[in-house]
């Protein structure tokens, strides 16, 4: 029978965010842009040929106590299965739980509009924990599926770290930074600079490999 897992990683990500607009209450929530560029790299079937990345406007909407909602909306080039490039729309929106300035569990959804090159769209949901070390490293977790489209893994685990460069005369505090696109607003500091590499650890039953996942 044959073995339908697939594991390596996928492409580095350097990232700016600028935070443009601060929170005042429920009915006013913070804003930032995203910008974000993966260099040709990876293993397995993960690897790319091509330098790909994308540009995202992101909220992040504290609605009740210790719970944050983060929506993004953007545009993507990136590169499919077969090496080609593509532009694509992309919509995420991740809900946050905030039981510790440290521990941050959440479950999110990514869509993207097409999925490939003359494709349809590709739905992914998942859910997982992050956890902040210090005033710029984070780990994180998570276990999901995708739930339309060709390209999504049908179900995956994987495992992310992201680490903030603080820039000169920014003050950023200690928790609550961008993570992957799953991107918080709440930094005291305007514009900072961030890596994260991305591990998908196990997937099962892949039809095609995810290029450039959101």
């Amino acid at each position: 029978m044959p073995d339908d897992r697939s594991s390596g990683l996928a492409p580095f990500s350097f990232g700016f965010k600028y935070h443009f607009q601060d929170s005042q209450g429920i009915s006013h929530p913070s804003l930032g842009a995203i910008v974000r560029v993966f260099p040709s790299w990876g293993s397995g079937d993960f690897a790319s040929h091509h330098v790909t990345g994308d540009v995202r406007l992101a909220a992040d909407w504290d609605f009740a106590p210790k719970l944050s909602l983060n929506p993004n909306v953007g545009i993507g080039r990136y590169e499919d299965d077969r090496g080609g490039l593509f532009t694509t729309a992309l919509v995420a929106v991740t809900l946050n739980y905030l039981p510790t300035k440290k521990i941050n569990p959440f479950i999110d959804m990514g869509l993207q509009a097409p999925e490939q090159t003359a494709g349809k769209a590709s739905v992914i949901f998942d859910a997982g924990i992050a956890y902040i070390i210090g005033r710029n490293l984070q780990l994180d977790a998570s276990a999901g599926a995708g739930a339309h489209g060709v390209t999504p893994p049908h179900p995956f685990i994987s495992f992310g770290i992201s680490y903030r460069i603080e820039l000169a005369g920014q003050n950023a505090p200690e928790s609550r930074f961008s993570r992957n696109h799953k991107i918080t607003l709440k930094e005291e500091s305007e514009a900072q600079l961030f890596v994260y590499n991305y591990a998908e650890a196990l997937s099962f039953v892949r039809a095609n490999p995810v290029s450039g996942r959101t």
